[in-house]
């Protein structure tokens, strides 16, 4: 049986689109806190969606809630806010959303 917590749950982790496995390379880049300098590090993009990703890096610290990130067969920045973080892993929501023909092409390279 589902309790009134789990059920919470459940639709917060609903999406609207639907998410690719992929693996693609990737770069972050954020301001440092305080605006003292730029931080880059490379990623990986292990599922696109229209609306957002997850990727895979080194290590999330350092790296602001609001970042900028360029995807491998993808010729601009999309800028980001990150919704989920783990030590090594950022869940990422795209500021304008990509389009389908090309999140499906990007799904269809990734391996």
């Amino acid at each position: 049986m589902m309790n009134a917590q789990n059920s919470i749950m459940l639709e917060d982790d609903q999406r609207y689109h639907r998410r690719r496995q992929v693996r693609l390379d990737a770069m972050l880049s954020c301001m440092r806190s305080g605006l003292r300098g730029y931080i880059s590090q490379s990623a990986m993009v292990l599922n696109l969606s229209e609306g957002g990703c997850m990727v895979s890096c080194a290590s999330t610290d350092g790296l602001t809630n609001d970042l900028h990130i360029v995807i491998a067969g993808l010729p601009a920045k999309i800028g980001c806010t990150v919704v989920g973080r783990t030590a090594v892993r950022l869940n990422l929501q795209f500021t304008e959303m990509l389009p389908p023909h090309e999140v499906d092409r990007l799904a269809a390279r990734r391996f």
